[in-house]
C-alpha cells in the first residue's frame, strides 16, 4: 500500500499520522520511497521500523526527507515538528 504522509496533494505544514498507524497496528515496516528532481534519482531509501515511539520514529523520517529535493518546493515540507529531534 501507498500512502503519502501529507495526506493531501497541497503543501501541508503538518503531517498526518495514518501512515504510521497503518504500519505500527500490521506489523509492518515504512519504505521511504522518493523522487528527487535535482539528482534526478527515484527509489526506496530507507526502511523504517516502527518502534512506537513515534517522536523518534518520525524524526528518523524527517531526518532522511530534509536531503530530499521535490520537483515544487514550495509545495513540499518535512514536518518541522519533528525536523530537528533526532
Amino acid at each position: 500500500m501507498l500512502v503519502t504522509p501529507e495526506g493531501t496533494r497541497s503543501k501541508q505544514e503538518q503531517w498526518k499520522t495514518g501512515f504510521y498507524h497503518v504500519a505500527m497496528t500490521a506489523g509492518v515496516p515504512i519504505a521511504l520511497a522518493y523522487m528527487d528532481y535535482a539528482k534526478k534519482k527515484t527509489g526506496v531509501g530507507k526502511i523504517v521500523y516502527p518502534t512506537g515511539n513515534y517522536e523518534q520514529d518520525m524524526a528518523e523520517i524527517m531526518a532522511f526527507y530534509a536531503e530530499i529535493n521535490a520537483k515544487h518546493p514550495e509545495k513540499f515540507s518535512v514536518d518541522q515538528r519533528y525536523a530537528n529531534n533526532k
